[in-house]
């Protein structure tokens, strides 16, 4: 079991949890700024918004997969082919690579707004 691969991956999308947090302070300023009627208008995107990150943060069966996989390359090759079957039923959005993609297209989504 290697902690390892989790705390590398957790780390990840806190930084991107955290930079999510960093743009909604500022739009919430611009919110401020603006009229009332646009901001509202605006919410209901940026909820879809966050709560597409909030997911990513909350993926868990990815991060059991990581959690077992072992550090040792040889081990590591033969856990991966006995848990292929397993990983074929993971959408590639629930991987590393798809949560940290769409993280990315969330927080450029997010700038777009302000």
């Amino acid at each position: 079991m290697s902690v390892k691969h989790v705390k590398d991956y957790y780390l990840k999308v806190t930084k991107d949890y955290k930079d999510m947090k960093d743009v909604l302070e500022i739009l919430e300023t611009d919110i401020s700024e603006s009229s009332v009627s646009a901001a509202l208008q605006n919410i209901d995107n940026i909820r879809q918004q966050v709560n597409a990150l909030k997911e990513n943060y909350l993926r868990l069966s990815y991060i059991m997969y990581l959690l077992n996989q072992p550090n040792k390359k040889d081990k590591s090759r033969k856990y991966q082919k006995q848990e292929a079957k397993k990983l074929k039923k993971i959408p590639m959005k629930d991987t590393e690579d798809g949560v940290l993609e769409e993280n990315q297209k969330i927080l450029k989504d997010l700038m777009k707004i302000k």
